[in-house]
């Protein structure tokens, strides 16, 4: 009898080891294949930084700017690669990005918007540290040398100094697609064409003084003005 309770209590005492055995193998290999969100933010800050600009984002700003509801024209706005593309925000640059001007209320007025000061820190802590690779493909936009064509004067004028705040302080001028940019000129009439004559200095300057941009330099005028010339056409 004795000898009988013996083995039992040996079999149990294997078979505790061996149940302990298994659940620190799993354990193990849980860690090194799944690593916390903490371990991922203490390797890439960048990637917390996003997430936390995100929230915010989230909180403050996309019940009116969503894909349902996109006010001033902007749509998801807490989407990271949208906000990119947009050009809502520019890299390494937070003084010059639309986001946080708006954030800042330098830009445009916006009296519903109640957010904090350390909420603005984690939007500015955020364009200021960008890491490219964790938006979208995290490929570059791709550069077009300047020149008389409406991809070159799109990318290196239009959508790079004009449309990020034409997006938000004035939606019904946009340069989104070569249809809306046909509303601020005329093809083969440079002198009747608005968007020449702003960027030039005659009416309202364009790009604003506060845009951080600065009047075009004379080779993108000269592009634009013989753009225009040539019939403005979308080539």
């Amino acid at each position: 009898m004795k000898k009988n309770v013996n083995v039992k209590l040996k079999l149990n005492l294997i078979l505790y080891i061996s149940s302990l055995l298994i659940v620190g193998t799993f354990y193990q290999n849980c860690g090194k294949s799944n690593p916390s969100f903490q371990d991922n933010y203490l390797e890439n800050p960048s990637l917390a930084m996003q997430t936390q600009a995100v929230k915010v984002l989230t909180a403050r700003c996309q019940t009116c700017h969503n894909s349902v509801q996109a006010m001033g024209g902007v749509a998801e706005i807490a989407d990271p690669e949208y906000t990119y593309n947009q050009r809502l925000i520019l890299p390494t640059e937070p003084e010059l990005s639309p986001i946080l001007q708006v954030a800042l209320g330098e830009s445009v007025t916006h009296p519903s918007l109640e957010i904090t000061t350390d909420e603005i820190t984690d939007i500015k802590n955020w364009i200021t540290n960008l890491d490219p690779t964790l938006i979208g493909s995290g490929k570059a936009p791709v550069t077009i040398p300047l020149g008389p064509t409406f991809a070159s004067i799109q990318a290196n004028i239009l959508l790079a100094k004009c449309d990020g705040c034409h997006q938000l302080q004035k939606p019904n001028v946009r340069f989104q697609t070569y249809m809306q940019t046909l509303t601020s000129i005329k093809p083969g009439d440079p002198g009747q064409s608005s968007l020449l004559n702003r960027v030039k200095g005659i009416g309202n300057i364009m790009p604003k003084p506060e845009s951080g941009f600065g009047p075009l330099s004379k080779e993108e005028i000269d592009a634009l003005t013989t753009w225009i010339v040539n019939g403005a056409k979308n080539d």
